[in-house]
This record gives C-alpha cells, structure tokens and sequence, in this order.
C-alpha cells in the first residue's frame, strides 16, 4: 500500500471528506487529492499534524510501506530569507566603519600633536574590522549563491541541491542541528555519513523540524 492509499484509508475510516481533511491541515482540498492519488507529497509538519488528526504513530501513517522503509521525498530543508537582510546590513556596516577608521588612522598619523600609539591602535582596529569584513562578505556570497532549496530529505536518502550529492540514509552516522543565538528559527545542520565526510548546510529555516525528522527517523531504525 502506497502512502496515498494509506492517507485514503485512514481519511475514510475516520469518516471524513477531503474537504474536512483540508480545513483540518489548513491545506486546500485539491492538495489532499494530489496526495492520496501520489502525485506530489506532504512535507512533515503535514505528516504530524495527520498523525494527531487521525490519532496514529508517524510509522503506521508514513514511515513503514509493506515492511520497509517509505522511501518518498519528507522534507525540503529551504534556506531562510530574512537571514540575507543581515548579512547585507553587517557587510555594509562593516564595510562604512572599515572605510571610517582608514581615514582616522591617516588623521592621526598626520597629526604631530598625537603619540605614535593612535595611529597604531586605529590601524589595528581598521585591520580587524576589514577581517570581519572580508568573512561577512564571504558568508553572504556564498547565501546568495546558494539555491532556496538545500536539502530534499526522503525515506532512504538525502539529497543536496547545493552540490548534487547523495547520501544514503543507512550511511548517515551522526546529524547535528545548531541553531543560531539571534533565532531559534534559523540554524545549521552538519551531517556526518562516513568517518571523514560530512555534509554543513548553514542559514537553514525551521532547523528544530529537521531535528524532530531524524529523531523519527532514528527511534524508527531502533525498532525495525
């Protein structure tokens, strides 16, 4: 039994249209349609919100078809947009106030009223934020070249959109969620799949759904 026959099932035996499955999952009706008949696939906080409605574990809804693993897409792990208004903001900050303590440098070494210590401390300042400006500017670089999709995450696998790599499920040893002190909601996920390799993706949005998912994932390899 595919998953659109298992959300049909469940749908049915609750007694519920379509339509009354929608307003539940604040979705249209025409999604659950695509759903039951396999043509595209709810991402994971549908798949919870479906466990609650019809009051069935994530396993018997999703996880298992036929006694093994679901092997379809569960999540796209998409790069968060507000993030990309930081990294404008601090890279032209940083580089005003690089540009600032240039000229403040030249003033005081031109100044013969001024100790030799001025210019060197507005110097090494100057140095220092140039530094911050050059790894802002690299991080956002590499935010605006990345695509808004970073990671389709499925039953067997994880694919990267940012570099084409593959990475079965069953080599995934290790998978770290770090998220950012400025929100909880943005983060960055490292993914360790062989002793030597791992797999970083930063300025991630929602990171706290992608620790739930493998978290599922694990308890569900515990019990199989």
């Amino acid at each position: 039994m595919r998953f659109g026959e298992r959300l049909k099932h469940y749908r049915l035996e609750n007694r519920m249209s379509q339509q009354d499955l929608a307003l539940q999952l604040n979705v249209t009706s025409q999604a659950v349609s695509k759903w039951e008949n396999n043509i595209s696939e709810p991402e994971f906080k549908i798949i919870q919100r479906l466990t609650e409605v019809f009051k069935i574990t994530y396993d018997q809804l999703f996880l298992y078809v036929e006694g093994g693993t679901y092997k379809g897409l569960l999540i796209k792990v998409k790069k968060d947009q507000s993030i990309g208004k930081w990294y404008n903001f601090i890279t032209v900050f940083l580089a005003v106030l690089s540009v600032s303590l240039i000229f403040v440098t030249s003033f005081t070494f031109a100044n013969q009223n001024l100790t030799w210590h001025f210019p060197l401390m507005f110097g090494l300042s100057s140095v220092f934020v140039l530094f911050l400006y050059c790894v802002v500017a690299n991080q956002r670089f590499n935010y605006k070249k990345n695509p808004e999709v970073f990671l389709e995450i499925y039953g067997d696998r994880i694919k990267s959109l940012i570099d084409d790599t593959i990475i079965a499920m069953e080599n995934v040893n290790k998978v770290e969620v770090v998220k950012y002190k400025i929100s909880e909601k943005i983060g960055k996920i490292c993914i360790q799949y062989s002793e030597h390799n791992k797999l970083i993706v930063r300025d991630v949005r929602n990171p706290g759904d992608i620790k739930s998912l493998f978290s599922e994932i694990a308890y569900a390899k515990k019990i199989r």
